[in-house]
């Protein structure tokens, strides 16, 4: 796996990793003054959810990898230009600087020096630190999220010094820096939990049972007070590096706000400056916000990496036929979609490249046609029920279960209009929502959803997708549910291509190889990509430029 750090998924309007940078470029760069003295260097944010647990490898949501941003740093990332930067390192490996060697095809060996950097008790980040990371992430009794990352991406980690690590890797020399997804765990607190007993190591954890101690967090703030569901507050990290520019805020305070309508009113009354990416207002809320608080609030949409997107079970017996889920597929009018979107930002999307990356995505858009998708359902042994209005097969209805988390009032609207046009078809559609915890939880991660589901799905540049699209990531019992390839998809070619992408070594040829995989992805028709998502940066005027 690669390039993706909690891969997993939620409602977003930015793409997760790149939400930390601006984060993190935000807190510590702005030069802001509020008009009440109470309020002056504080910042306060409405976000929908906050996280129940800041421990880095578990993280699989938008709001916790937001929320992560202001306290913790993976070692590198990418700006807002889609460019990977150093967060933790000092200087970006390099073939040039002879600090990434090509060791053999698709492996490499990274030279990576650590910054000065501190953890908030004072005690720096070390070479220590990250091969002890290493050593939590890979063991095998733990399913984080992103464990292939830790077991199979990395090969071996050597401290050279105590800020100086080699770390060989499954990567060509295209992308053998990048590691976005390598958060760092403080070895002094956690390394004696974890050789006392790692089985129990993740229920004893200082982040799920001191997780106000300074010394687990090394970004320029630190946790200083935390209510799962409700609120956080961040107070400055008083060891941060004069190197650095001071964090702005005295204090940060995120307060989870899950319905719209209360956050909109929250909002009118004054009571925030910031609103978190993921939230719940609808469009209709915040044009009303903007039109309201015109003087003081500010609206700015730009496309994001991420998708919307509906996962298909490949695996049902009814879906198992391609020519049920291509009707599916025809029976789309995604212009209609984007109409209820309301938003002139938001591509209409096909391929997983997206036109921020290399792809020109207008050109394989699939037109709706519903006496297409009527004739593959007949095709697959269908029969149309006049009294009924949907297709049969054996006595049984063509009906299909669309699950989505609950409380996403844009994807339940959208979702219900995608029963009306596959009901047009001849397929009844059951929409079914599910709250945050068990979405992401057992349906999501152990695969228990029967036919469709609802998502949407972010994405860090350049990422080679062998964690969603190979048949080696289909999560299961055997592998502790690592991998996201959800829809079940198994396929040679694609495993094939992956792994070519994966030993590249050339910009060219790797253009060549995406536009296969993006063919043979199109033709297993094993999820339907609706929209591009967008940043939204929605702020005080005073905040504007500093987003």
């Amino acid at each position: 796996m690669s390039k993706y750090a909690s891969y997993v998924i939620k409602s977003i309007a930015c793409n997760f990793l790149l939400c930390i940078v601006i984060v993190f470029f935000f807190l510590i760069k702005t030069s802001i003054s509020f008009a009440g003295d109470e309020n002056k260097n504080r910042l306060h944010i409405a976000t929908s959810n906050l996280p129940k647990s800041f421990y880095p490898l578990s993280v699989m949501t938008t709001e916790s990898l937001y929320t992560l941003g202001f306290a913790l740093r993976p070692l590198t990332n990418y700006n807002s230009k889609n460019e990977l930067v150093c967060l933790l390192c000092s200087s970006l490996p390099t073939t040039e600087s002879q600090t990434i060697k090509e060791i053999s095809p698709g492996q490499s060996e990274v030279i990576l020096t650590l910054g000065t950097y501190f953890w908030g008790d004072g005690k720096p980040v070390t070479s220590e630190d990250v091969i002890f990371t290493w050593q939590v992430g890979k063991y095998k009794g733990y399913d984080f999220p992103n464990a292939g990352f830790y077991r199979h991406d990395i090969i071996s980690i050597e401290a050279l010094s105590d800020q100086t690590i080699k770390i060989t890797r499954n990567k060509n020399s295209l992308h053998a820096a990048d590691f976005s997804d390598f958060w760092i765990l403080p070895a002094h607190l956690e390394g004696p939990l974890f050789e006392k007993n790692p089985d129990l190591y993740l229920k004893e954890t200082n982040y799920h049972q001191n997780p106000l101690l300074p010394g687990l967090y090394n970004g320029p703030y630190v946790i200083s007070q935390f209510s799962p569901y409700g609120l956080i507050e961040f107070k400055p990290n008083p060891y941060w590096p004069q190197t650095e520019q001071h964090p702005l805020f005295s204090k940060i305070t995120l307060k989870s706000i899950q319905d719209g309508h209360a956050l909109e009113m929250h909002v009118l009354n004054h009571e925030f400056d910031l609103i978190a990416p993921s939230n719940r207002l609808q469009n209709s809320q915040i044009k009303t916000i903007i039109n309201q608080l015109q003087e003081t609030y500010t609206l700015d949409t730009t496309p994001a990496l991420g998708q919307e997107m509906i996962m298909i079970n490949t695996t049902n017996t009814v879906l198992a036929d391609k020519r049920v889920r291509r009707a599916l597929l025809l029976g789309i009018d995604r212009e209609k979609i984007k109409q209820v979107v309301q938003n002139s930002k938001a591509e209409i999307a096909e391929m997983y490249l997206s036109s921020l990356e290399r792809a020109d995505i207008s050109k394989n858009i699939t037109k709706v046609n519903q006496a297409g998708a009527k004739e593959l359902i007949e095709a697959a042994g269908f029969n149309f029920n006049p009294k009924s209005k949907i297709y049969e097969k054996d006595g049984l209805p063509l009906r299909l279960t669309l699950v989505l988390e609950s409380n996403n009032r844009l994807r339940n609207q959208i979702a219900q209009i995608l029963q009306s046009m596959w009901g047009e078809v001849g397929i009844d559609i059951k929409i079914t929502t599910e709250p945050h915890r068990t979405f992401f939880g057992q349906t999501l991660k152990e695969r228990r959803f029967d036919h469709l589901l609802f998502i949407g799905w972010p994405k860090t540049p350049h990422y080679i997708p062998s964690s969603m699209f190979s048949s080696k990531s289909i999560p299961n019992e055997i592998n502790q549910y690592t991998g996201y390839n959800y829809m079940g998809l198994a396929n040679a070619n694609i495993d094939n291509l992956l792994q070519k992408l994966e030993q590249s070594q050339n910009e060219n040829n790797e253009k060549i190889l995406w536009s296969e995989l993006e063919e043979s992805l199109a033709d297993e028709v094993h999820l339907f990509l609706y929209f591009t998502q967008s940043r939204q940066k929605f702020a005080k005027k005073d905040l504007k430029e500093s987003l």
